[in-house]
């Protein structure tokens, strides 16, 4: 009884609250109707995505609108929150979306078309890797933000420079150096204790040791004889094997704890996307400095493209905060800054590269002439076998004893169609 009583209370405090704010928002545009206004809700919490999104929001204010936002603590309480929102009738007037909800039909269903909002032309202005996630821009129901590379690392140069070791291009270069590290007191390779963590550091290893083509079969095709490709087996074998010499559950619990170990010296490197180079806010990075940017092992010449998209709710009184915000995020000068604070890549086709910070610049061929481009698994698979296949990698990740067969047929059965994909 305790526990229908709690959700009753749960549920009418939910929809008091909401009552709530529905009087306060409606009196506050009713108070301002003339001025843009908007409601963003995201998750973007880590000292760098504040800084970030705070280029938006000061542009945004600056250009005459009024902000408001919500945070959620991870990105599944923030879609958890929307979806709340939309089915209680209070929608937020602008959200962050990933490529990988564009398979939520339902929730599509909400959004309005971005030809309403932003400005005329804007498809034309972005560059192919943005183009070639929304397709269309005519029909796009998401707004490229910026653009994310998956393939990526950090060192802690200063150490590598004190044990006179080298940056490890082979992630057998970095098995020999591991024993070293650890003898010195040192976390060999600092790993989110999460589920997403970990998937980006699979995804990683399986896009340089498997390679592209078998990258592309395992996320694009899931095809599951892969599995039985000798450089796959490998790859799964360097998977496991990196447990060992990695930090321990409680050492970090997110993927910015473990760039902090990094920056504070407790680990040696971390295989994060490029977003991870804005934590490291107290020392300097680029590809010789005391935080080194670089390629993984195994992985130099690719880049895994992933987006960070915006999406604009249907039956909201807010047309006018819609438009400002989409017209804000595509200007060239907000796309520069955000992506220098963010660690990111514009969305943009012309924009000033040598105005990009230095690690962004070194893989920006690779993005603006389709050299060693992939696409991430948060686009190309679906919501169900994707949430299936992380949830096996972090649980082969947290086990001492898995196999490599083990973990091939868990994920061999991950990728097989169930009901509701």
């Amino acid at each position: 009884m305790r526990r229908h009583s709690g959700i009753r209370a749960v549920t009418a405090a939910v929809v008091l609250g909401c009552a709530i704010w529905s009087v306060v928002v409606h009196a506050e545009s009713t108070t301002t109707p003339s001025k843009p206004e908007i409601d963003l809700v995201h998750f973007w919490i880590s000292p760098g995505e504040r800084a970030s999104l705070d280029v938006i929001k000061t542009a945004f204010i600056t250009a005459g609108g009024i902000w408001h936002e919500s945070q959620s603590l991870d990105y599944e309480r923030m879609r958890r929150d929307v979806v709340i929102r939309l089915a209680v009738g209070l929608p937020p007037s602008a959200m962050w979306w990933g490529t990988e909800d564009r398979t939520i039909s339902k929730v599509l269903d909400f959004l309005r078309p971005i030809p309403e909002l932003a400005p005329s032309g804007w498809g034309d202005q972005l560059n192919a890797a943005a183009r070639l996630v929304i397709g269309n821009p005519e029909q796009a129901l998401q707004l490229p933000l910026t653009i994310h590379n998956e393939n990526w690392a950090w060192y802690n140069g200063r150490l590598y420079r004190q044990l006179k070791l080298p940056i490890p291009r082979s992630w057998s270069e970095f098995l020999n150096q591991a024993p070293e590290l650890v003898a010195h007191g040192i976390i060999p390779l600092a790993v989110g204790d999460q589920p997403f963590s970990v998937s980006v550091l699979f995804n990683v290893i399986v896009a340089g040791v498997a390679g592209r083509e078998n990258f592309v079969r395992l996320f694009g095709h899931r095809d599951a004889s892969v599995f039985n490709d000798p450089a796959m087996q490998r790859a799964l074998e360097t998977f496991l094997e990196l447990r060992r010499w990695s930090s321990k559950p409680g050492a970090a619990s997110t993927w910015d704890a473990a760039t902090r170990l990094v920056g504070d010296g407790h680990a040696a490197m971390q295989v994060m996307g490029d977003w991870a180079r804005a934590e490291f806010d107290t020392v300097g990075v680029s590809s010789w400095d005391e935080i080194v940017c670089a390629p993984p092992p195994d992985s130099a010449g690719l880049f895994i493209v992933a987006v960070d998209m915006l999406a604009f709710p249907k039956e909201v009184h807010a047309d006018k905060g819609q438009r400002l915000l989409a017209e804000v995020v595509l200007r060239p000068d907000i796309q520069i800054e955000f992506a220098n604070h963010k660690g990111a890549t514009p969305v943009l086709k012309n924009f000033d590269a040598m105005a990009l910070h230095e690690c962004s610049r070194l893989t920006l061929p690779l993005l603006l002439e389709n050299r060693g481009a992939i696409l991430s698994a948060r686009t190309t698979l679906l919501e169900g076998p994707r949430t299936r296949v992380i949830g096996v990698v972090y649980r082969h990740w947290r086990s001492s004893s898995s196999t490599v067969s083990e973990l091939a047929a868990d994920l061999t059965e991950a990728l097989q169609p169930q009901w509701g994909d």
